[in-house]
């Protein structure tokens, strides 16, 4: 794999959606030992997106759960610049968005405890 590459994910999150004027997912993969991950969202008026890279730039971490716990953190970091940004106005896409990213993030903790409790 070159030093500074665009991979492709081992894995992609996608938030699900009823409209188009609003998406989120989080795309992870393997590199060298460690994950990487990059994101991207999208609401009325504003978005962002990050390349899945090798490059140091991009965040990793050594469990598959830090980088997506990061990426969640991430989008809602992200979403309440865009709210503060908008002047206060939340558009409800927003809290779906937000609520997606914990829903993840406990699924995640769920997991955990799942293992525990069979290890």
């Amino acid at each position: 794999m070159k030093a500074h590459a665009v991979v492709e994910p081992t894995e992609i999150l996608t938030m699900p959606t009823t409209t188009h004027r609003v998406s989120a997912e989080i795309r992870i993969a393997e590199d060298r030992g460690t994950w990487i991950v990059a994101f991207s969202w999208q609401l009325p008026l504003a978005g962002a997106s990050s390349p899945l890279s090798t490059s140091h730039a991009s965040f990793r971490a050594v469990t598959r759960d830090e980088v997506i716990r990061w990426a969640c953190g991430q989008i809602r970091r992200e979403i309440s610049h865009y709210t503060t940004w908008n002047g206060g106005v939340r558009f409800e896409e927003e809290e779906g968005m937000r609520d997606w990213t914990l829903e993840v993030e406990a699924s995640l903790e769920m997991l955990d405890l799942f293992e525990v409790a069979n290890g």
